[in-house]
């Protein structure tokens, strides 16, 4: 059966034992300065998201499949989805009740956002991460920037969110909550591949992870 782009979860995400993990928003922009400590700044492109991690030691034949399955994005030319190895959903610790939730409003600056479909009592928490899907295929990745109040309606509103929030971002757009994750690309260089040893297991990979806009 030929591969599919890009790869779900459980093709590569889900297969990777992360170490320490490093989540990081890289920035685009263009800044000039004066000698007196100010800056100004341009938005040249959304800003990114990017991802380090030393991968841990795996038996012999999951450590060849997971370089076989990294070799077939051909480079920069594929792209995978992504989740958080180290990111066990939101923070309020119970999950249940989050299959259906979905955008409920977009404030006209696009850095606020209302969900609806929640559970009554869930909150939202300051650095939980979020995911929306498109109608195109396209995926925002973004996290929280404040705490809810715990949901008695089915309801938030006006959560501070960053990336600042796409222009196809609408109401009834699907949420994930639980597993979010974003379409990723490695980079040159990005990939250091598993070491066989003499022994029954492979080491010393670690894979360097940059976001890939739709």
């Amino acid at each position: 059966m030929a591969l599919t782009y890009p790869y779900p979860l459980a093709f590569l995400s889900e297969l990777l034992h992360a170490g320490d993990v490093t989540f990081d928003l890289q920035r685009n922009d263009e800044l000039s300065g004066s000698g007196d400590g100010r800056y100004w700044g341009a938005e040249l492109a959304r800003p990114l998201w990017t991802a380090e991690f030393p991968l841990q030691p795996v038996a012999k034949p999951e450590a060849r499949a997971i370089n076989a399955r990294i070799h077939a994005l051909d480079g920069v030319s594929r792209s995978f989805l992504l989740a958080d190895p180290s990111y066990p959903g939101p923070a309020f610790g119970d999950n249940s009740g989050l299959e259906a939730v979905t955008v409920d409003a977009v404030r006209a600056n696009r850095t606020q956002i209302g969900l609806a479909g929640l559970p009554n009592g869930f909150v939202a928490t300051i650095g939980d991460y979020i995911t929306i899907l498109g109608p195109n295929g396209q995926v925002y990745f973004g996290q929280f920037l404040e705490t809810s109040s715990p949901v008695s309606d089915g309801t938030i509103f006006g959560r501070e969110v960053r990336p600042v929030l796409p222009l196809w971002v609408a109401p009834g757009q699907a949420v994930l909550l639980v597993e979010p994750y974003f379409r990723a690309i490695i980079p040159p260089g990005g990939f250091r591949p598993y070491r066989m040893n003499l022994g029954d297991h492979a080491s010393g990979a670690s894979l360097t992870i940059l976001q890939k806009l739709p």
